[in-house]
């Protein structure tokens, strides 16, 4: 019983899909607007653990600090302006890895 004299049950909360046996799509943040976007409609830039190499769109074999962007050049630009992606990977990006990722969202 809780305090208003109440029996707890345990809910099944509407957001866990596992009680069903329907897998939810993973959704992550932008760091350029901050909408949480399905993974799979955004841009994932990623610093690899052991290299440290920066790669774009990485295959799901690797391992690493990853960020999401939308397919948006504004995203882009603001993540840029307030940086956002070295915060976020906690390395310096350079200006070719940037184009690259502009050469993305123009697909």
């Amino acid at each position: 019983m809780n305090r208003k004299g109440m029996n707890e049950e345990k809910s099944i909360l509407p957001f866990d899909h596992s009680y069903h046996g329907v897998s939810a799509p993973l959704k992550r943040k932008c760091i350029g607007c901050g909408e949480i976007k399905p993974r799979k409609n955004m841009i994932r830039i990623m610093k690899t653990y052991d290299t440290n190499e920066i790669i774009i769109m990485p295959s799901s074999t690797h391992f690493g600090r990853s960020s999401y962007l939308c397919y948006n050049n504004e995203c882009l630009k603001h993540a840029i302006k307030k940086r956002r992606l070295q915060k976020t990977l906690k390395k310096d990006i350079p200006i070719s890895i940037i184009n690259d990722i502009a050469a993305k969202l123009e697909i």
